[in-house]
């Protein structure tokens, strides 16, 4: 697999994991999601930026 696969998958995965953290925000709010939901939407943040960089990199090779 390569790097930019293995991104794609981690960042569909986080999308998912939002998603579903948000859906359950919806019926109760609570302090450990809001900071669960702040981690996940870095981590996915990284793993875009990395995703480009790999492209990038991929494009120039």
């Amino acid at each position: 697999m390569k790097p930019a696969d293995a991104l794609r998958e981690e960042i569909t995965f986080l999308e998912d994991e939002i998603r579903g953290l948000r859906n359950r925000m919806a019926k109760q709010d609570n302090a450990a999601q809001v900071q669960k939901l702040a981690m996940l939407s870095r981590l996915l943040s990284r793993c875009t930026r990395a995703l480009e960089s790999q492209l990038t990199k991929e494009v120039l090779t």
